[in-house]
């Protein structure tokens, strides 16, 4: 007969929490164009004092940063992309604290070459 243990005190506590995992996209409600979303999907992640910079194709346009983006949520920004941009897609870096110090990572808002070749199933 099969049982499950119940967790130590410190179990619970030695379990790290997970990396965030970043995406951008256009926000739904905003003006097209300009207002973007940084959404971070990751239950329990930590992301604190998160900043985004882009690539030559986006000039943003607000400050970029957020107190606090863990766990499952959601930051808007604005910004102006070049042709090229919408065209080839933006790289974005992204700096924010989780509790073991700094991180950094990288995020790609799709451009329209890109969304084109994109096999749909």
């Amino acid at each position: 007969e099969a049982r499950l243990r119940p967790p130590q005190s410190n179990d619970a506590l030695s379990i790290p929490a997970p990396d965030p995992r970043w995406t951008v996209y256009q926000a739904e409600d905003g003006e097209p164009g300009r207002d973007f979303c940084l959404r971070n999907a990751v239950p329990r992640s930590v992301a604190r004092g998160v900043r985004i910079e882009g690539d030559s194709d986006i000039q943003i346009l607000d400050a970029g940063y957020w107190d606090d983006l863990s766990g499952d949520s959601v930051g808007e920004f604005r910004g102006v992309v070049t042709s090229r941009g919408w065209a080839e897609g933006v790289r974005f870096t992204l700096t924010w604290y989780d509790d073991t110090g700094q991180c950094a990572g990288a995020v790609h808002l799709r451009g329209e070459d890109e969304q084109r070749y994109t096999l749909r199933i």
